[in-house]
């Protein structure tokens, strides 16, 4: 499920959070990749990603997301997008950015490294600063 271009992790993201494909989702990350929601708590390696996805899998909300940036050099890119979030009635709930590096593997496609799922939306002294 990994993807040709890195902007492209937002939209695949979308697709398997929404459908609760947590196998889609996963190969959607390097092994050793790091993942935070809150810039707080942070799960490293696809097992503890897997496990801090088991909250969000579970509630009844979707995921909109938007590529706002995608800066890429030398096989490493950096991603913003804005995440919309939206009750089972289709009204939006919260928004945040995140910020998302992703790595060119071997087989020239693109996952993610750094997940920080609202690092964009976090001001200056607030958790993970």
């Amino acid at each position: 499920m990994a993807v040709q271009v890195p902007g492209e992790l937002v939209v695949r993201f979308e697709v398997a959070y929404n459908t609760r494909d947590k196998a889609a989702l996963l190969q959607l990350y390097e092994p050793g990749a790091v993942h935070t929601f809150d810039g707080t708590a942070v799960s490293t390696g696809l097992d503890a990603i897997s496990a801090a996805f088991d909250h969000g899998f579970s509630s009844l909300y979707k995921l909109s997301g938007k590529v706002l940036s995608c800066m890429e050099a030398d096989g490493v890119a950096l991603i913003r997008a804005q995440w919309t979030s939206h009750n089972p009635d289709g009204a939006a709930r919260h928004v945040s950015i995140s910020c998302e590096v992703a790595k060119r593997g071997a087989d020239d496609l693109w996952r993610y490294l750094i997940d920080d799922a609202t690092g964009g939306s976090r001001g200056v002294g607030r958790a993970g600063v």
